[in-house]
């Protein structure tokens, strides 16, 4: 009878356990919608919020990569865990099949990462249960947590990013990032470039931090001005400078001394003016009132100091900024990439201009999508100006202390356009806005970014960073490598000097096979802090020197599980000694080379026809190609998937991306030399002394196009490498051009000569 209870028992609590089992939920950002049941990869919800109702109060979800922007804060009660980061191949949930990016730097690639934007609208997560291996960026509140609200849950291995915590009546809200309570857990994790007005990266008092990453937060505001009138004027900090957040509106010098209202220009007579024409009085606090430069400097000398020295208009222990203080303010806005219009260099105008006011406009100008403006929180107004009337409220328009002859330089913004401009000669009777500034005094916190990993030889290899010391000094700096994540100054490191800037290090005593990771450290008064983790395996390819039938030697490189030539084939023979023919004209159907007698051989190689490059060999889109053609033993001709191969490599490794974008990798394998000269940011023609971070040290050779070989077409502005694919009765190529950001495939005809790289068997 105690027998037959017991089991009843176990068979009650056998059932008890069963009713609480784990439901297991998944989602994929390339589902079509919510409408699958969520249960399996194959019928996956298309969005957390979903999954998490179908995990109920213990289960687990499961999230591919990808971008998944939510519209309302998602909430992860106690007992269940959220894990991104699986692959877009995963079959399974085993965590062989994720990406953890708090252990690598590729933080907005979403083919490996899952990232969860809050539109800046919006906290990410309240947190109760467990989170792990996400980046969370651009998340908002006004009270607790601008990223997460840590409610007794653990977040891990996890990116937090561009999230604030803002309010700008009490300037109050706590934790830019992260704010815990009850006892929450934060390990493992990357805080970086959040604000808040208590506590930039993490707050709260109760909860625990283990081995994160906190780096290059900042506070939101340095308190409010007030000025003679007394009108209080928000304010923001930028890097070490803290600004008014908006256009003064004074009509009193400090000492109580009136200025009179304009209406008409003066060179000599303080004016400020008011633009009733074209905004309504409730408006003044946003546009406030527009200024002569006589008015501005309440008669100072010119100043080009930072900082300036001159009051001017502004209230009691502020000024009016000169020429070098928008300078800084410009240069640190651009630090910071999610400042930049689509990652763009200096396109920071939408970052500093108001989300509302603006005529329309299309793509990275100011008018274009206003709501996505203002992440600077500087919040330019378009005032316009006043030149004997008020000119449309179509720009913005700032003062600087600084002179240039009988002019002043002056900064703006227009609704058009994506820069914040610089006015060399503005006539100092029309009137502009002020905005005013003071210097904090403050340090920020060092950075160091890890760069990538290059001339990987069987033991040696080379890799380096760039340190901005914020203000400290850095006293020490170099590399650190292991054969385990997270490598630190107690393995083997280097060291490079101190200071900031860029510097370069030569890894040692490597074992080839060994996949090592490798991070740039910086040491300074408040400890060590590191960069991004590189991966590499050394294999011996970056060390080989390799020779032709005629005895052309050349170089390698390793690039992923590739090693390649990194220059260009000029070998006249094949590799069993039969003579290539000189060609003189296009030949569509026996082998040529062609040279270029305007160019050195030996820097840029000969041109082959397609038939010469194969040697006979038929079409192969295999990977590898098993096509020898004209390549010395032991090395092949790509494929076009073994380009491919090559490109999705170099797109998910962020040290070779231009301006943060995984598209921009043409000036990671274009050489630093002899290409044309491009006026546009990430083309490889501009600034070509950037380029070539992989080593691969393609070389702008041209091709041969027509029916003379005297002066091939391109040279200096295109390289054109041949596959070993065909396509119809032509042949794919991939090809550099100096005005474009990327390797791109097209296809041509069998009988043009263009250059021959090999890839090792």
């Amino acid at each position: 009878m105690i027998r037959r209870f017991i089991l009843f028992l176990l068979t009650l609590c056998g059932g008890m356990i069963w009713a609480q089992a784990q439901t297991n939920a998944f989602v994929n950002a390339a589902a079509a919608n919510d409408n699958g049941d969520g249960l399996t990869w194959g019928t996956a919800k298309k969005t957390i919020a979903a999954a998490l109702t179908v995990a109920g109060a213990n289960g687990f979800v499961f999230v591919k990569a990808g971008n998944y922007d939510i519209t309302s804060e998602l909430t992860i009660p106690a007992g269940v865990t959220v894990m991104g980061g699986y692959s877009l191949t995963a079959t399974g949930t085993d965590t062989t099949q994720r990406e953890l990016p708090g252990l690598n730097s590729r933080w907005a690639n979403a083919s490996i990462c899952t990232i969860i934007n809050g539109s800046g609208t919006h906290r990410i997560a309240t947190l109760g249960g467990l989170l792990e291996g996400c980046v969370l960026r651009l998340g908002f509140t006004t009270t607790l947590g601008g990223g997460v609200l840590l409610d007794g849950g653990t977040l891990r291995y996890c990116v937090v990013k561009e999230c604030d915590a803002i309010d700008d009546n009490t300037l109050s809200a706590e934790g830019g990032g992260v704010y815990v309570r009850n006892g929450g857990l934060i390990t493992n994790c990357v805080i970086t470039e959040c604000r808040g007005d208590v506590g930039p990266a993490v707050s709260g008092g109760n909860g625990t931090l283990i081995n994160n990453t906190i780096t290059r937060n900042w506070p939101t505001h340095c308190g409010k001005a007030v000025d003679y009138d007394g009108n209080v004027y928000g304010t923001v900090v930028l890097g070490q400078q803290c600004w008014t957040r908006q256009n003064m509106r004074s009509r009193h010098y400090n000492n109580g001394t009136e200025i009179a209202i304009g209406t008409q220009n003066s060179l000599f007579t303080p004016f400020y003016y008011v633009n009733y024409t074209g905004i309504i009085p409730s408006q003044l606090n946003q546009y406030g009132y527009l200024y002569n430069w006589v008015a501005a400097m309440n008669g100072a000398p010119a100043s080009e100091s930072n900082p300036s020295g001159v009051t001017g208009i502004c209230p009691t222990g502020w000024h009016v900024p000169s020429d070098a203080e928008f300078v800084e303010m410009q240069d640190f806005v651009n630090t910071i990439l999610s400042y930049r219009c689509s990652g763009y260099d200096l396109q920071i105008a939408k970052s500093l201009s108001s989300r509302t006011g603006w005529p329309g406009a299309s793509g990275c100008n100011v008018g274009s999508n206003q709501s996505t403006n203002n992440r600077t929180l500087f919040n330019a107004y378009p005032a316009g100006y006043y030149d004997g009337g008020f000119s449309s409220l179509a720009c913005a328009n700032f003062w600087t202390t600084t002179s240039t002859d009988a002019n002043a330089v002056a900064y703006y913004i227009n609704y058009d356009n994506a820069y914040l401009n610089r006015d060399a000669s503005a006539n100092r009777s029309r009137a502009r806005s002020v905005r005013c500034v003071k210097q904090l005094g403050i340090t920020i916190t060092p950075i160091v970014h890890t760069a990538g990993v290059t001339d990987i030889t069987s033991t040696t290899a080379s890799c380096g960073g760039t340190s901005s010391d914020g203000g400290n000094d850095i006293t020490a700096r170099g590399v650190c490598w292991s054969a385990n994540h997270n490598p630190t100054i107690n393995d083997s490191h280097t060291t490079d000097g101190f200071g900031e800037g860029s510097f370069t290090s030569a890894l040692t005593g490597l074992t080839p096979g060994v996949t090592y990771y490798v991070r740039a450290y910086i040491i300074y008064s408040g400890g060590t802090i590191y960069g991004e983790e590189r991966t590499f395996t050394p294999g011996g390819c970056g060390d080989l020197a390799i020779n032709d039938y005629d005895g052309n030697t050349y170089g390698t490189v390793q690039i992923g599980d590739q090693c390649w030539m990194r220059e260009n084939l000029r070998t006249t023979h094949f590799p069993n000694g039969i003579v290539i023919p000189n060609g003189i004209y296009y030949n569509n159907s026996s082998s040529s080379y062609y040279r270029n007698s305007n160019v050195d051989i030996e820097t840029y190689g000969l041109f082959y026809n397609w038939t010469a490059a194969m040697n006979g060999a038929s079409s192969s889109n295999s990977n590898p190609s098993g096509v020898q053609g004209v390549c010395p033993d032991g090395w092949h001709i790509p494929s076009t998937a073994e380009w491919e191969q090559l490109k999705n490599y170099l797109s998910g490794e962020s040290q070779y991306w231009c301006n943060g974008d995984a598209n921009n990798i043409g000036k990671s394998l274009a050489a630093t030399t002899d290409w044309s000269n491009s006026n546009t940011n990430c083309h490889i023609g501009n600034n070509p002394t950037d380029n070539n971070s992989t080593g691969f040290n393609a070389i702008p050779a041209g091709y041969n196009y027509s029916y003379s070989n005297t002066s091939p077409c391109g040279t200096s502005n295109y390289a054109c490498i041949w596959t070993s694919t065909e396509y119809s009765s032509s042949a794919y190529y991939y090809h550099l051009n100096f005005n474009s950001t990327t390797l791109t495939s097209s296809s041509d005809g069998k009988g043009y000569g263009y250059s021959v790289r090999c890839v090792k068997n």
